[in-house]
């Protein structure tokens, strides 16, 4: 008789290489950055409460540093890497974040690919001058929570009953002023992102100008 676990193991590698054929991923000249568009995401998704985070570190991985994060890469090969291929696992307890949090996006699957195929460096793209015009909720302040809160907050799961992923939601702890409390790091306010970096000052710039025109649902 067959090993339950050996077959067990088989389907998974399966599972993993049929996924990594349907993903293929080209730059396009899109430059990648660890820093900035890396880490918010691992950290927001991988650091929950029970996770990889410096306190409970499920595994003995804390996934909010590059050093241990490097570590878990084939630099330039993402499809060899046990970070990319526990992000594409369609269900199982080996898939990242694990149930009931949801996978990550395609769009931020194909953020780590290319950053591993890129050469995995640790870096920070320089950013251009802050432009706060036309700030608005959709365009401007829900991919800023996409990539620094909805890994935690959002779902019937989100850590701390705390939910940003609907202009409702966040209009409550915009009222309570928790919400740039925590996004600023004042008073007695949790500092967000939780494990995480402060939000960059131009990030922070666009959520004030949004604050002070009314926090509109716009």
């Amino acid at each position: 008789m067959f090993n339950i676990k050996f077959i067990l193991f088989g389907i998974l590698v399966f599972l993993i290489s049929l996924q990594s054929c349907t993903n293929e991923f080209e730059s396009n000249g899109q430059n990648v950055c660890f820093e900035t568009d890396v880490l918010p995401v691992l950290v927001s998704n991988c650091t929950q409460s029970g996770c990889h985070n410096d306190i409970d570190k499920e595994a003995d991985l804390v996934i909010n540093n590059y050093n241990e994060i490097i570590g878990l890469v084939k630099v330039g090969d993402y499809r060899a890497s046990k970070l990319y291929q526990v992000l594409i696992l369609p269900f199982g307890s080996a898939r990242m974040p694990p149930s009931p949090y949801s996978s990550l996006t395609d769009e931020q699957i194909q953020t780590i690919a290319l950053w591993i195929e890129q050469g995995a460096l640790k870096d920070s793209c320089v950013t251009p001058s802050c432009d706060t015009t036309g700030v608005r909720f959709g365009s401007s302040i829900v991919p800023i929570l996409n990539l620094y809160c909805n890994g935690c907050h959002s779902g019937a799961n989100a850590q701390g009953a705390v939910r940003l992923d609907s202009y409702g939601e966040v209009k409550k702890y915009v009222n309570s002023g928790s919400f740039i409390g925590s996004i600023e790091w004042t008073g007695s306010f949790g500092r967000m992102p939780k494990n995480g970096s402060k939000l960059r000052s131009c990030e922070i710039s666009k959520i004030k100008k949004w604050l002070s025109d009314g926090a509109p649902n716009n």
